[in-house]
């Protein structure tokens, strides 16, 4: 078969998904957690948010609601009226710090810039905030470091809503704002609960997939959601290809199961497996000149390429082989992908104990999980096949239009 000699060098690369062992990972994770919140000393970063699920439907009212993520700066106002969410105001911006590195002042000022519009019309503001940052008594939140490729040098350590409040009233704003920090998953979690009308089940999870991934349980026991910055995990094996596309990031040696598995990542793993490929001569002649000058791929192009055959991808291959061991190494990554992802669900559910006497609700959020074809239906099954079949744990994938922002808005209620 054409994909044998590629099946054979992402094996001995160790980026194949036959490299991860799901159960052992599965408890090493386990142990981890446990470690993280014993001792904070644990392969990753376990924040307690502050926030409950909420039992009913949040009070009616309005609140702001802002989300910093990693592409865009989102800014709404949420109206909840007998139960339901609604969205009266909307506008998205670029996320100051993407577009080329810049000072902590002008990240603030442009954050300030964004939110001005709406401050009129509430005084009550959930602020979504995808970076990892420890939850302080008040809900606000210290910055421990910015990521996605997000670049402020001397942020570390930002109190984010008192320093956003702080260049408000110096830009002139009167009055004066509640504020709740919230982990993008959390208030993702908190969005599809506030949804879900009713539906019973048994435990709670948050995924964010997309340009990063996290995840999130609720505690029944401690009351709350954990974050579980779970981006931040180093323990899971890494190939060659994972440490050099880590070597060259924004920031090395952080977030480094994120690096291994989001949409930001995928498309510069699938750029240097085929290269290393190409050099060893699984790939014909004009493919290895090709991708060589043309650069690190996407996530975007791999999408467009598996679903169509045409695109970035397409362009590069000369013969129909390539074309096949090229649509083979994207599955590949995507199939570890989902096996990394399949291990930290599997690992939060046993944490909490959900998914045992009915489905826990997974909420799921992001384009990555949702519009793309490649990592939501190998999560699926990966997830069917270990967490269902062999740990007999139930669950459901819940998605919600706006959760984080309808979760942010409820949290400031």
């Amino acid at each position: 078969m054409m994909c044998e000699p590629i099946e054979s060098f992402m094996l001995e690369s160790g980026i194949h998904p036959g490299a991860i062992d799901l159960e052992n990972e599965t408890q090493r994770l386990l142990s981890e957690m446990r470690l993280s919140l014993e001792s904070a000393s644990g392969a990753l970063h376990m924040y307690p948010s502050r926030i409950a699920l909420p039992e009913g439907p949040p009070p009616e009212g309005r609140a702001i609601a802002l989300d910093a993520g990693g592409t865009h700066f989102r800014v709404a106002v949420v109206a909840f009226r007998g139960g339901a969410a609604s969205i009266e105001y909307r506008a998205s911006y670029p996320m100051p710090g993407t577009d080329g590195t810049i000072t902590k002042s002008e990240f603030l000022r442009r954050c300030a810039l964004y939110v001005e519009p709406v401050l009129g019309m509430s005084d009550k503001v959930g602020y979504v905030f995808s970076y990892p940052a420890e939850i302080l008594p008040d809900r606000d939140g210290r910055l421990r470091l910015f990521q996605k490729e997000v670049s402020v040098p001397g942020s570390e350590g930002m109190v984010v809503c008192a320093e956003l409040e702080s260049e408000l009233k110096r830009r002139g704003a009167a009055g004066e704002r509640s504020y709740v920090l919230l982990n993008d998953t959390v208030a993702s979690l908190v969005g599809a609960y506030v949804s879900s009308s009713g539906r019973e089940y048994d435990g709670a999870l948050g995924l964010v997939y997309g340009t990063g991934t996290n995840t999130c349980y609720y505690d029944r026991c401690a009351g709350q959601i954990i974050n579980m910055e779970s981006s931040s995990y180093t323990l899971f094996p890494k190939s060659v290809f994972d440490l050099r596309l880590d070597a060259g990031s924004a920031e090395p040696g952080d977030n480094l199961y994120e690096k291994m598995a989001a949409s930001a990542y995928t498309g510069g793993l699938i750029t240097l497996c085929a290269e290393a490929a190409a050099e060893k001569g699984l790939f014909s002649g004009g493919f290895a000149e090709a991708i060589k000058k043309n650069g690190p791929l996407t996530a975007m192009d791999a999408d467009v390429f598996m679903r169509t055959g045409q695109g970035i991808f397409s362009d590069l291959c000369r013969t129909p082989e390539d074309s096949f061991r090229l649509r083979r190494v994207t599955e590949l990554i995507y199939d570890r992908a989902a096996a990394l992802g399949c291990v930290v669900l599997t690992a939060a559910m046993e944490m909490s104990g959900a998914g045992i006497r009915g489905p826990a609700c997974i909420a799921a959020e992001g384009a990555g999980f949702w519009d793309s074809v490649l990592y939501a239906p190998k999560l699926r099954r990966a997830m069917d096949e270990f967490a269902g079949s062999k740990k007999r744990r139930k669950f459901e994938f819940v998605r919600t239009e706006d959760a984080n922002l309808i979760g942010a808005a409820a949290a400031a209620l």
